[in-house]
Order: C-alpha cells, then structure tokens, then sequence
C-alpha cells in the first residue's frame, strides 16, 4: 500500500519508503542520499517491468554483490564492455545502462590493450548494500503494478511527480494476490520469502556447476572411469549384487561471475567467456591449434598430457604461463608442413645466372643436386658450406637458391655465439628458456623444408664455459642423425632432414675437424677485373642509382673507367669496396644534379621577375623542376674528381720495386683472397749471419734457412766462386732477408723459390724480370714442391699487371679451374727444380729492367693495402 501511494505521488508514502529502505537492520551508518537512491530505485524498477526484466535484475545485483564482497579490490569494481555477459544485459533493454549509471559506474577506464571498462567509483559499502537490497525486493514482489503504474504516469504532467511514481523500491504485488504482499505479516512464512530470494542464484550456481562438472568428467582419465558393461542385478548364489567402481571425488569451485578472480576479463580455463572479446577460453582455442598442426605420435602424446594438466591448473599458478609457452611452441613449428618445391632445372639456372655472374662451380653444385632430387622424387636436404673471402656473394647467393628452389629462406647468424644452449635450447627449469637458433630460424620459416644459413661458422665461440656450440651443430649437420633432433627445450624429435643447410666460412682452419667431416666444402675464389667489370654493369650500377634517387641510366661508364676504378681504387677479392666507390660516384652526381636544377630555378625567378606582369599567375609547378635530367657520362677527370688520385698502380709499383737486384715478387694466400708478395735480400759483409725480419712464422723461417743452404751447396754451380773465395762466402758475409708490411704476420712454406731468387738476385747482381711472380716450395736437394691457392694467387697476380708466373710442375692441373680470361692473358712457366726458376726469372747479366711512370703516387710497399691483423699464408 505504501508503494501505490508513492506511486500515487503521496510524499509522506515516499518519505516512509525512503526512510523504510535507508534504516534496514544491521546496515551501515551512511546511507545513500534520497535523490541517489530515489534515482537507482526509479531505474532498477523500470528494468523490472521489462521483458526478460528478473534476469536483467539478477545480473545487476550480481555486479554490485561482488563489488560488495570485495570492495578493496579493483578488478571486483570494475565491468569489461566486451564481456559477453554485459553485452547480453546490455542488449535486454534501454534501462540496463542507465541502471549501471545511477549505481555509480561511469565510463572512464581503458587498460594498455584498449580494453573498455565501466568503473564503480565514490560509492561506499552501506550505500551498495542498499542497492542489493533494492534489488532483492524487487525480485521478491510481484509484476501486476505495471499497468497501473503506466496508467498513473499519463494522470501526472509533472517531471518530478512521474519521478516519484516510478521510484518504489521495496513494491509487492497488488491486493489480488496476497501471499505476495509486502508488508502484510502472517501470509507468507519467512523461509518460503527467503527461498524465493534465492531461487534465481541458485540456478545460475546450477548452470555452472553443471559445466563445470560435465567438462572434468570429459577429460576424466581413463583410470577413473566406470567399466563400460552395467553389473548384474543380483548373483546366482541369491548373493547382493556387486556395486560398481567408486569414481574419484571430483573438486570445483564456484565463482560469482565467469570472471575468474584476481584476473579481470579472463574466464575459467576450461568455460566460455572472458575479456578481450574471445568467444572461448585460452586452453580451447590452444587446444584446437594443436589438434590442426599434425602432430607426430610422440609429440601428440607429450602434448595430450601437458594439455590435461594446464586444463586442472589454476592460471594463478606459478607454471600455468610456462606451460601455455611450451604447448603453444609445439603448435606452432612445421612439423608436417611443407612449401610446394620447383624442382625445374632450367628455371633454377635462369635464376641463379640472373642474381650472380660468375661462380659456376657452386652453381653447378646446386644444379646437380636438383637434378638428383627431381629423378629420386625426394627432396632429402643436404648440407654444404661454401668457403672463400668476404665480399663475394655467398650470403646473397643462398638467397637466390633458395629463390631458386621455392623455398623459404632464414639466416642464422653463428659468429659470437658461445654457448651450447643457443644452439640446442635451455632447458624448460630455467626462467624465459626458449628454444635454439634452430628450432626458432623453423618456426620463423613455417616449413620444414626451408634453406638455412648458417653464416660464419667458422667464427663460433670457443673454450667457454657454457658447453661447445660447434659440438651442438654435429647432431644438425649430420644427415644421419638430424631426422631426430631433440632441442633442449621441447626434448621432442624434430626432422630436420628435409632442410638445406648452406654454411658460409672465410677459414678452414676456424672450423673443428668433426664438423667440417659434416659438410661439403665449395671453394669460392674472387673475381678477375673482366668479372668485376660485370658485376658493376649488371648489378652494383643499377642497385647505388635506385639508393641515392637517381633515375636507371643517369650515370653512363665505360669498360675503361671500370678497369681503372677498380684497378686503381680497389684490392680485394670481392666487390664491396667496389660498391662503396660507385656510391661515392652517384653521391658526387646527385650534388651535381640538385646544384643545376637549384641554379636553373633561381634563373627562372630572376627573369619571371623581370618580364612577367605584375598579375601573372604562379609558374607551372612542373617549370620549377629544373632542367630534364640527362645522362651523366663519367670519365678519367670525374673519378679523379670524386674519388681523389688512384690509389694503386699495379704495373708502376712492380716495375719500380724490382729496379735494384735482390728483390723478388712471391705470391701469397690470404684469409680475404691472394695477394703479391715482396721479398728483399741483402748481402753485406760480417760473420756470416742470417737475419729475417717482417713477423715470418716459423715454417717460413725454415724456408729461408733451407734457401741459403741449397746456395751455399751450389755456390760453384751458380759461379757465385768467381766473386769471391768459398770460404769468404759462407763466414765472412751476412745475409738479411726482409718481407715488407711487417704489421702482418705471414707464415708457410710457398715462398721458398722466391727467396731462392732475391738471394741469387743479390749475389750475382742479376735483376728478377718486373713481369714474373712466382711460388713454390724448395727443398735441400732444390726440388720444387707443389702448393695451394694457386687460383687465388694466380688471380691477385693478374690484378697486379703480371702476366707471367712461375709455378710447380705438379700445379698444372690447377689450371682447369683457372677463369679463361686469365688463362689467355697470363703466361705459365712450371718448373720442377730450382734451376727452372732461376732461369725463367733472372735477367741476362746486361739486361736491365723498362724504367717505370713518373706518375705521383706514394712508393709503395706491397701488402700495404692488407688488413693488419689478417695473417698471410705464403
């Protein structure tokens, strides 16, 4: 009675229901204010009386219930807009939001994803108590004032009168039926009005359970399940009949909401619902990722009982977040997928001669294995390493195999790395442990037949602490064992026998023994000027012209300036010295460009200034681009320009070295490619004293001392007994042998013949001819022994200007592999005794050397182009 009259517009019956509301027992001592309240009752009561409006009124209670539970709590006093429970209160009716709003929620809350939440905020304990009692009596009263309610609101003009009449909190239902008639004692007994109260909590708490219950028994193991065939009723001896197996207590927890607490948005592992806008939860959809990825039967087992075991796990626990890392990195690696493979071997070749001139041994090899994949019908990988100096092309070469083949390309980066644990993985006890270089370079590919660098094997940590990395690599590079490779972090088998392996080394010697047993060696050489010449056309000119802004074709050079740039500029065996100074030639043209075209629009202004009328318009803005840019063609003066003086000028400095007797020109292998070599010697009077100087190894000091002995056995021979007596020859001279660039170490025993020769040279006073270079080994009985790096040294020779070396006879099969410009160009000389190479170097005893260029040029002094700290193998 008294809600009809508030409803009425009786302001004694609203003051008596705000006072009867506001001093419940056992509330607190701040109520809420009358218009708060009277606001939240007015919005709570017309969500009642929508369609659906008990279960709307459910879930608001529900939100302020767990504010009210835990009122410290941050998560407890907040609401995510994406949760599917609010999204479906939402969409009951118009009045959810305004009931959340008059409740004390507001929209002002995003956390770091974007997320958007409603937030409880300046609302204390008593004044929620109160509207979870608003709430609760109006799931206890009755639906049958709505038409009377909306009847009385049309009788009322007034805002603050219609205000009123919807504002009851505590209303009962109409005088037709009395049980259910607040404040009448004595109709209703109180538990019967209590279970009424309770009765739509507990069918929710029903429905969960439910879930809850029916999910564990799903994923029950098969040890605690009943047997399938139902006991008999009774035995034959008229005994009781067996009862079945007992299952195992099944535990559960019931929450308040799907969200799961301490963790706002985020619903029970193994139930719907959560933030973020996910339909399911995290181990569901983890779940469905592991069933599509195929795995092996082992794998599918591990990942069977890790999956049980995060779905029994709390996310609150310490190794719920490692476990859903472990579970999602076995997802995620290709463990039966594979890239359709082109296994043409005339488009393989189209593209490899398109990305690379020269290099037809290595791309030979690829061809052949290609050739052998396409007749076995199996793409079995193989593993090889190709070895040769910097700046050559072999990283930008398995780019273009694996182009080639169709395959997905990764490279692993292996200098530095040091421990054993980056290559096969830490092991899960560890914190943040991952997986290795491998198993990581796998997933990035997404395929298990990709084509993997291994780049700079050769400079792999050693002596540490943490485990050897190239022992790691034996069980990956074998093809026998790696259809099995275990990583430390998943300790499953993973094939990795489908992969191709390419490893890129600048040493032999800086890579172990039982690794390289492991792969196929493809020896890389540098390129010949001709090769050079090719590469700057085709490649290097077109890639510094598309980098510094200029348009293909802006710059025009010749064959010649391309010899003299890189004969003059440049010493190395591969190109990247090059590229630097083609860079240096397009930066010097585009200033020259943007000066014309600067100089060319202040003109133009100067005389539109002049001679344009006071109101022309503004010039085309297509005037104000300068002069058309025309082909800039790049001579002997514009290199001098840009790039300074030459730098090097090979047939000027041998010339001018080999002018005074004593001095020989030697070939020499070093780490970045060959090079030539000096060797002085100089006889002075003394005691007979050897000395050596230029940082020489030991080998090479043998050599020496081995050179002069032969001498000395031989000096009749070589009418060395004309100048002087034996005796004064062998005590009374000393002979000093030096190797300029002494800051590098240079060492081996190919420098025997020329030592030979500058001692002869020295001794008789005859010059070594300034065309001839030479290398070979020399032992006491003066047999010439054969050597290696003939194809680099022959290749630095020709760069240098000589065309005529003398070599072992035993190296004439080392000329197969010679590139044929060079073979055309140079001329061989093999020699199988010292006596050969005497002859075919010294001059006539009147013959004397061209006089060399007056060109200025600092003298030079042999390898001083050479890295200081990169040893030379003679």
């Amino acid at each position: 009675e008294t809600s009809r009259r508030a409803l009425a517009g009786d302001e004694a019956a609203l003051a008596a229901l705000r006072t009867g509301v506001a001093h419940m027992p056992g509330r607190g001592s701040a109520p809420a204010p009358p218009s708060q309240l009277l606001e939240f009752v007015r919005c709570a009561y017309s969500l009642k009386n929508e369609a659906g409006g008990e279960k709307l009124v459910v879930t608001l209670m529900g939100y302020l219930q767990r504010a009210l539970a835990h009122p410290r709590r941050k998560e407890a006093r907040r609401i995510c807009q994406w949760d599917p429970e609010y999204k479906a209160f939402r969409s009951g009716s118009p009045m959810s939001l305004d009931c959340l709003l008059a409740a004390g929620f507001s929209v002002k809350e995003t956390d770091a994803n974007g997320t958007p939440y409603l937030v409880l905020s300046g609302v204390s304990v008593p004044v929620l108590r109160q509207y979870v009692e608003v709430c609760k009596r109006l799931l206890m009263s009755g639906d049958g004032v709505e038409a009377e309610a909306a009847g009385r609101k049309q009788e009322q003009p007034s805002a603050l009168a219609s205000a009123r009449r919807e504002s009851p909190a505590g209303v009962g239902r109409r005088a037709a039926s009395p049980r259910r008639v607040v404040g009448a004692p004595g109709k209703r007994p109180s538990d019967a009005r209590d279970a009424d109260a309770e009765r739509p909590m507990i069918e929710t708490l029903q429905e969960m359970i439910s879930g809850l219950i029916s999910e564990l028994e799903r994923h029950a193991s098969a040890s605690n399940e009943t047997s399938s065939s139902p006991p008999p009723n009774a035995t034959d001896d008229g005994r009781k009949p067996q009862e079945p197996p007992s299952r195992a207590p099944v535990h559960y927890r019931v929450y308040r909401s799907p969200a799961f607490p301490g963790l706002p948005g985020m619903g029970l592992p193994f139930m719907g619902g959560g933030g973020d806008g996910d339909e399911e939860g995290e181990v569901a959809a983890l779940e469905r990722r592991l069933r599509s990825a195929a795995l092996p039967a082992e794998a599918d087992e591990v990942a069977t009982r890790e999956l049980k075991r995060l779905r029994r796990m709390s996310p609150m626990h310490s190794e719920y977040s490692t476990l859903i890392d472990y579970l999602e990195w076995i997802a995620d690696l290709p463990w039966n997928k594979s890239t359709p493979e082109r296994l043409s071997v005339a488009a393989a070749r189209a593209q490899l001669d398109d990305d690379h001139y020269a290099m037809s041994k290595v791309k030979g090899r690829i061809l052949e294995s290609l050739a052998v994949c396409q007749l076995r019908g199996d793409t079995k990988g193989s593993i090889m390493c190709m070895l040769g100096p910097p700046g050559i092309g072999k990283t930008s070469l398995g780019k273009s195999i694996a182009a080639a083949l169709g395959r997905d390309f990764y490279r692993v980066s292996l200098g530095g790395v040091h421990s054993e644990a980056e290559v096969r993985g830490h092991r899960r006890t560890y914190v943040g442990a991952l997986p290795g270089l491998i198993l990581q370079a796998m997933k990035k590919c997404g395929s298990n037949n990709a084509v993997i660098m291994l780049d700079e094997i050769d400079k792999l940590g050693r002596n540490s602490l943490n485990g050897d990395p190239s022992s790691a690599l034996l069980e990956v590079l074998d093809p026998e064992q790696n259809q099995a490779f275990r990583d430390h972090f998943l300790a499953l088998p993973f094939n990795l026998s489908r992969v191709l392996f390419i490893a890129t080394a600048n040493e032999i010697e800086g890579i172990p023994r039982p690794l390289r047993d492991r792969m196929e060696l493809i020896e890389m050489h540098g390129y010949t000027v001709e090769e050079k010449i090719q590469i700057a056309r085709r490649h290097l000119l077109k890639k510094q012209q598309e980098v510094h802004g200029l348009p293909p074709g802006t710059l025009t050079v010749s064959d010649e300036i391309l010899d003299t740039l890189i004969s003059g500029y440049t010493r190395e065996a591969g190109v990247r010295e090059l590229e630097r100074q083609i860079a240096a030639l397009c930066r010097s043209a585009a200033a020259k460009l943007i000066a014309q075209r600067e100089g060319a629009d202040e003109t133009t202004d100067t005389a539109d200034d002049h001679h344009a009328p006071a109101n022309a318009p503004a010039a085309n803005s297509a005037a104000n681009l300068g002069p058309a840019m025309s082909p800039m063609p790049i001579g002997y003066d514009e290199l001098v320009e840009a790039l300074g003086p030459p730098k090097f000028d090979a047939e000027r400095d041998v010339v001018a070295r080999l002018q005074k007797p004593g001095t020989a020109l030697g070939l020499a292998w070093m780490p970045f490619g060959g090079e030539v070599l000096f060797v002085e010697a100089e006889v002075m009077r003394g005691k007979g004293q050897v000395q050596l100087t230029g940082q020489l190894g030991d080998v090479m000091q043998e050599s020496a001392k081995a050179a002069l002995s032969w001498i000395r056995a031989h000096a009749a021979e070589l009418h060395l007994s004309l100048l002087d007596d034996e005796e004064s020859l062998l005590s009374k001279r000393d002979v000093h042998i030096h190797f300029p660039a002494g800051a590098i170490s240079k060492d081996g025993p190919s420098a025997g013949v020329t030592i030979t020769t500058a001692l002869v040279s020295a001794l008789t006073g005859r010059l070594v001819r300034a065309d001839t270079a030479m290398t070979g080994e020399v032992t006491l009985r003066g047999v010439v022994l054969p050597v290696g790096g003939v194809k680099e040294k022959v290749i630095a020779a020709h760069r240098t200007g000589v065309r005529r070396i003398i070599l072992p006879e035993q190296n004439k099969k080392d000329l197969r592999e010679m590139p044929q410009t060079v073979k055309d160009e140079v001329t061989f000389i093999f020699a199988s005794n010292v006596r050969q190479v005497l002859d075919a170097a010294l001059m006539p005893e009147s013959g004397t050397q061209p006089e060399p260029s007056t060109a200025d040029g600092p003298e030079p002094t042999g390898l001083e182009d050479s890295h200081p700290h990169q040893p030379a193998t003679i």
